[in-house]
């Protein structure tokens, strides 16, 4: 009855909800989101800095909610027979009021400059120098003041602080530092979301109606590729419609979540607005 259900919902959907420019749907659902979901974040505060600059294993504690307000525009930049094309643009606004306390201050690992080193690593494909090219990379990032372990306050890892080291005078290490893919840090401000602010995302392609198998607002390429680079063969296909559930299959009454290590499905199944896992189909 469930499957027999679906099918039919599927099918309305995909007959009255087609996206067009003149659409209902995509005037009043689509382009802009109809009602402002909520979001909550947390921070994992490091309660043994010195030792785990030493080696040893981190010791964190959750710190939040911090509540966020979300809104998302959609700009669409083709229409084709098929499908559109188009950019997104979210933007968060915290919630002071139903947010935990954001002007403590504590100990966290700087994920800033974390990320600089691994992309540095990353881009000019130096894997098995990994472990000296970072100490030299976290060595040259100390000296314009940024260390592993910062000690802030929450509010300045939610809105954003100076990021000295976009100021190195090094061409390939300042674009680096400075471009995250298609968001781009406009000042020395890094904060995730800032850039979620500030930024579009995209080119992302979706299905404007029900062809075949595939399902109006499923996916079909997101920057212009339809596939993940983290998922092997054949786990790295699109099948959602939803950009941000990497390797994710269908979202009915199951749900099926693609292992990359395997490449194997593990499957959920949807009960009372809370995922279980049926582990039998992993093997088939």
């Amino acid at each position: 009855m469930a499957m027999l259900q679906n099918s039919i919902t599927d099918s309305v959907a995909s007959t009255f909800f087609v996206l067009g420019p003149k659409t209902i749907f995509y005037h009043m659902a689509w382009k802009d989101l109809p009602i402002a979901p909520r979001v909550d974040f947390y921070f994992f505060e490091l309660l043994n800095p010195k030792k785990f600059l030493n080696g040893e294993r981190p010791h964190f504690k959750e710190y939040g909610p911090f509540e966020f307000r979300v809104s998302r525009h959609r700009r669409v930049s083709d229409w084709n027979q098929e499908t559109v094309v188009f950019k997104e643009k979210y933007r968060f606004d915290l919630d002071t009021k139903a947010s935990i306390d954001h002007s403590r201050t504590i100990q966290a690992i700087n994920l800033s400059a974390l990320g600089v080193g691994f992309d540095f690593v990353n881009k000019f494909k130096i894997k098995f120098m990994f472990p000296v090219v970072q100490k030299i990379l976290m060595d040259v990032l100390e000296m314009f003041d940024e260390r592993s372990v910062i000690t802030t306050t929450a509010g300045s890892l939610i809105m954003g602080h100076l990021f000295e080291a976009v100021n190195i005078p090094l061409p390939d290490i300042s674009e680096l530092m400075s471009s995250y893919g298609e968001w781009t840090m406009r000042d020395q401000n890094m904060s995730l979301i800032d850039m979620i602010n500030r930024n579009e995302f995209g080119p992302i392609e979706l299905y404007r109606k029900k062809l075949g198998i595939h399902k109006m607002s499923e996916v079909k390429s997101v920057l212009n590729q339809n596939t993940y680079a983290n998922y092997k063969s054949p786990c790295n296909m699109f099948g959602s419609i939803d950009p941000m559930h990497f390797g994710l299959r269908d979202q009915g009454e199951t749900i099926a979540l693609f292992l990359e290590q395997i490449c194997r499905p593990l499957y959920f199944i949807k009960t009372r607005q809370v995922f279980y896992p049926l582990l039998y189909p992993l093997f088939i």
